[in-house]
């Protein structure tokens, strides 16, 4: 995803929050957070854990992923939109801001939507 409008600093905050608070620590970054230009970030949600909250899994055969789930990524965005209400998020998917939380629950394949590809319960 490309973050824009905030720095890295307040990016890794909400990643810290979120993660420590709904995910037990689980939620981090894939690798450190890239600059892109002058106010752009590239990042990616994944996991320490596959088996720990905010895993994801694959959708044909529901096999565990280090890859953060939907609600881990959407818990990340609601909490970086709060500390830095400027900011923009795109991802492959939908573009958010302050204004625009509506968060899209993609499918991944053909009747399959994200939200339901993890054990959040949500």
């Amino acid at each position: 995803m490309r973050i824009r409008y905030c720095n890295i600093q307040t990016i890794e905050k909400a990643l810290e929050i979120i993660s420590k608070t709904k995910y037990d620590g689980n939620i981090i970054f894939n690798r450190t957070p890239t600059p892109k230009g002058k106010d752009s970030v590239l990042l990616t949600l994944s996991t320490k854990s596959s088996k720990e909250k905010g895993s994801g899994r694959a959708p044909q055969t529901k096999r565990r992923l280090v890859t953060a789930c939907w609600h881990a990524h959407r818990d990340f965005f609601a909490k970086l939109l709060e500390l830095c209400p400027n900011a923009e998020i795109k991802t492959q998917w939908s573009v958010y801001t302050a204004d625009n939380q509506n968060w899209v629950d993609f499918q991944p394949m053909q009747g399959i939507y994200a939200s339901t590809l993890c054990e959040c319960n949500e």
